[in-house]
């Protein structure tokens, strides 16, 4: 490990190092390794590689509060990756055996709702962890909330009358104004578009405007294409095009 920290002038080989020192006996070092690597792979825009390590950071964390921290990373991050089978397991576990707090607990469901919309057959799941999180998100973060009712509003899967989605799109809306994070607004103005554009409301084109701005960052650029993939997606449903 010393010599791999010694060697070059690169960045450092955080995989190798975190294997090294497990084996070592030295798992807070080789955590925070893994850790760090998937936040470089995320930084730079590959999901895939960053909910990888998140995934095995999670499942070799011996402590709760470590697992709680890396599974709100690995939730939030594998929305945009293909996320399998062990994302939904390590989440979950965390979720049920680890108690997060509220507002912790409110964005894990958030972000675990969108990794199982995104998978064959999780529709109805992601339609419970979304109601799930709304609660919690309400009382602690009403800048999240309002991405959790913007993803309630979609609505692409059964499960939910009509006006179950419109009245989270409202409710989304009202709290608007209170959402700053650039990455947030980003993701609430893609499904925003999409469920306006899902239930045929007008309102989806002026709001599709939102998705032209210049993006800060891989994630806000990741956003705004799935917001586009999804707008044409559900304008060909309605017969545009």
């Amino acid at each position: 490990a010393r010599a791999l920290h010694r060697g070059g002038d690169g960045p450092l080989p955080l995989v190798d190092l975190a294997r090294l020192y497990a084996a070592a006996g030295r798992v807070r070092e080789g955590l925070r390794c893994l850790v760090v690597a998937a936040d470089r792979a995320a930084v730079t825009g590959d999901y895939a590689t960053a909910t990888r390590l998140y995934t095995r950071a999670v499942a070799e964390d011996p402590g709760a509060a470590g697992r709680v921290r890396t599974a709100a990373k690995l939730a939030r991050t594998a929305q945009l990756a293909r996320a399998g089978a062990e994302v939904v397991a390590a989440v979950r576990t965390v979720l049920d055996e680890d108690d997060p707090p509220p507002r912790l607990r409110g964005e894990i469901r958030l972000h675990l709702s969108v990794v199982l919309r995104n998978q064959s057959g999780g529709a109805l799941d992601s339609l419970e962890e979304v109601a799930r999180a709304i609660p919690d998100l309400e009382a602690s973060d009403p800048q999240t909330a309002a991405r959790a009712m913007a993803v309630a509003a979609i609505p692409s899967i059964q499960g939910w009358p009509l006006d179950r989605h419109r009245h989270w799109l409202d409710r989304g809306d009202a709290l608007a104004g209170q959402v700053t994070d650039p990455v947030a607004r980003a993701a609430i103005a893609a499904n925003r578009a999409t469920a306006l554009m899902l239930v045929g409301d007008p309102r989806a084109w002026h709001a599709a405007d939102a998705l032209r701005g210049p993006a800060a960052s891989a994630m806000e650029a990741a956003h705004h294409a799935r917001g586009w993939t999804n707008l044409a997606h559900a304008a060909s449903a309605l017969g545009y095009g």
